[in-house]
């Protein structure tokens, strides 16, 4: 025999506690969900813009990001004659990098300390600027081998003092005192990105970035980690 339908609207009224902790817990999980599938999706979004499945981005084994990575100029060296790299004018398309963090402080009031933050600079190898192809130049011009020079992202520039075309840009040494500084060549680029310099050539640097062909074979393995990039 069929429960009346009035029987089980009287019993949601008489059990209404019941059914208000049965409601709030069903909306509460979906609401859980939805959260953790819109960070799904921005995290996918975000890989999605910045990540290339033709590139890999090389760091140190065991190291969990770039400012603890390194990669010494043999394991470089190595890296860029794999085969399977893609070629440039007869030159694999390889970079090698250093992430490093400069202080800058807000364009909207300069003159305060409290402003400061920090901000990524990358040093990269001459080939670095063609491993990024998405990057267009808004103003200025872009760095030359050899010369302390950086380029600045449009949302660094926008927000940031000390980005305009001729400024200089302290990088701090250890001791707190600048060991060194570079000069801003290109204010403005798209997308959006910190700042990228080239680097003084040293031993070693904290990542190595390379473009593999379209029908490169499988690397052998290496010393060092291998992560998309």
């Amino acid at each position: 025999m069929a429960i009346p339908l009035s029987y089980n609207l009287r019993n949601l009224r008489v059990r209404l506690t019941t059914t208000v902790m049965t409601a709030l817990g069903v909306a509460l999980t979906v609401a859980v969900l939805l959260g953790i599938l819109a960070m799904v999706n921005g995290l996918q979004g975000a890989l999605a813009v910045t990540g290339n499945p033709r590139q890999v981005l090389v760091l140190r084994q065991g190291a969990t990001a770039e400012l603890v990575s390194v990669v010494t100029e043999e394991q470089f060296r190595t890296l860029r004659l794999l085969d399977g790299i893609e070629q440039r004018d007869g030159e694999p398309m390889a970079s090698h990098e250093v992430v490093s963090v400069v202080s800058l402080r807000l364009r909207s009031d300069p003159n305060n300390s409290e402003t400061e933050g920090n901000v990524n600079i990358r040093g990269v190898s001459p080939m670095g600027r063609y491993l990024r192809d998405d990057l267009r130049l808004v103003e200025g011009r872009w760095f030359e081998t050899g010369r302390r020079e950086v380029i600045v992202g449009s949302g660094v520039h926008g927000i940031r003092a000390g980005t305009d075309i001729g400024d200089k840009i302290a990088l701090a040494a250890a001791t707190g005192k600048s060991s060194a500084s570079l000069t801003t060549a290109a204010p403005r680029t798209t997308p959006r990105f910190g700042a990228t310099a080239t680097w003084p050539r040293s031993a070693s640097a904290g990542t190595a970035r390379a473009a593999l062909r379209s029908s490169a074979p499988s690397m052998p393995p290496a010393p060092t980690r291998s992560s998309r990039g």
